[in-house]
């Protein structure tokens, strides 16, 4: 039992090494700015469902990734994915609904 123990975590460490693995040397590049929000539209998501459950109602995706493109990130280059991610996860909530009231966006674009 102990060897098929020892076995089985022995596999999933080489799994976890390998993926992370793939995950540091992976080279990512977006043709769009769309490209870029599919790819986080995860973490978007997150973030919403955060802020409704703080009480802020009728956030949309689109919402939180304009107030970042427009005010956090509009002077940015070469932004790395995670800090990407990092900023839609650690924005302040506040910060996000003001830009939205004071700025009534438009969501058809992206």
């Amino acid at each position: 039992m102990k060897d098929k123990l020892f076995h089985f975590l022995f596999i999933f460490g080489i799994i976890l090494l390998s993926s992370y693995k793939d995950v540091i040397f992976m080279d990512l590049e977006f043709s769009s700015l769309k490209d870029l929000y599919l790819r986080v539209d995860p973490a978007l998501t997150a973030k919403r469902l955060e802020m409704e459950r703080k009480g802020y109602k009728n956030i949309k995706n689109t919402d939180i990734w304009k107030y970042l493109v427009e005010a956090k990130w509009k002077n940015g280059k070469d932004l790395m994915l995670s800090d990407i991610v990092d900023d839609i996860l650690n924005t302040e909530c506040s910060l996000i609904d003001n830009y939205i009231k004071d700025n009534s966006l438009d969501d058809n674009n992206i």
